[in-house]
Order: structure tokens, then C-alpha cells, then sequence
């Protein structure tokens, strides 16, 4: 995927109302950002019962934080199907929920830290010079 490829992909899902969404492709998995959360779609593979598909896992980079396991839920992408409709349903679903308590950890966070010139951006420790 060229990166025109990938900007075209970020604003249909921004149409859709997917907030600051931003694509990547690693490899085979191509992964959908949107803070807190990312959906990673997999390669194409084959059930032989219902044709081809591409695996689909949403994951919530907030609940490490509480001891919980990251991936909320799974699906399928089949063969004439909308990844935008699809991933952009995903990510609307669980998005206010887990900004919520992203925001919630990051302002906990900020409250603890002991440095003044400590600063957590996007769930990443900074230090200001």
C-alpha cells in the first residue's frame, strides 16, 4: 500500500466519522489507528465454507494499563465487503469508552508524576527540556 493509497483509506474513514484515524501497512497486516484503538486486518485466507476473508482484530491499547487483555473483539472482512463500513463500525462501537478511560489514565497519570517536566502525549511518556 503507497502512502496516497493509505491518505485516500484515512479520509474515507474520517467521512465516516472515525476520529484522527491513521493507516499503516507492516508487512501483511495492515493496521488502523485511531488512539486508543487500532484494528489489524490479516491476510487473505480461506474458509471452505464460506469463501475468502481477512481477519479482523480490534485492540484497546488502555486496558493493558488495567491488567486486562488488550484485543475487545474479532472478526472477518469477507470477499466484496466495504473495509471502510466495516472497520469504521468496529472502531465507532468501542471509541467513547475507550477514549473515556484512556483520558481518565492519562489525567490519573499526570496527577502522580513527580516530575515536573514529565508528559504523557497519546500514552507515551515525554520529558521536556
Amino acid at each position: 500500500m503507497k502512502r496516497k493509497d493509505a491518505a485516500r483509506f484515512e479520509r474515507e474513514l474520517k467521512a465516516r466519522g472515525v476520529y484522527k484515524p491513521f493507516v499503516s501497512k507492516d508487512g501483511d497486516i495492515l493496521a488502523v489507528e485511531s488512539y486508543p484503538l487500532t484494528v489489524y486486518v490479516g491476510a487473505e485466507t480461506v474458509d471452505p465454507e464460506q469463501g475468502p476473508f481477512q481477519p479482523l482484530k480490534l485492540s484497546d491499547c488502555s486496558l493493558p494499563r488495567e491488567g486486562r487483555e488488550p484485543v475487545v473483539r474479532e472478526g472477518r472482512l469477507y470477499l466484496g465487503q466495504s473495509a471502510a463500513q466495516i472497520i469504521a463500525a468496529m472502531l465507532l462501537a468501542e471509541f467513547p469508552t475507550a477514549h473515556a478511560r484512556a483520558l481518565a489514565q492519562d489525567s490519573a497519570w499526570l496527577k502522580d508524576a513527580k516530575a515536573p517536566g514529565l508528559v504523557r502525549l497519546g500514552g507515551i511518556d515525554h520529558v521536556l527540556e
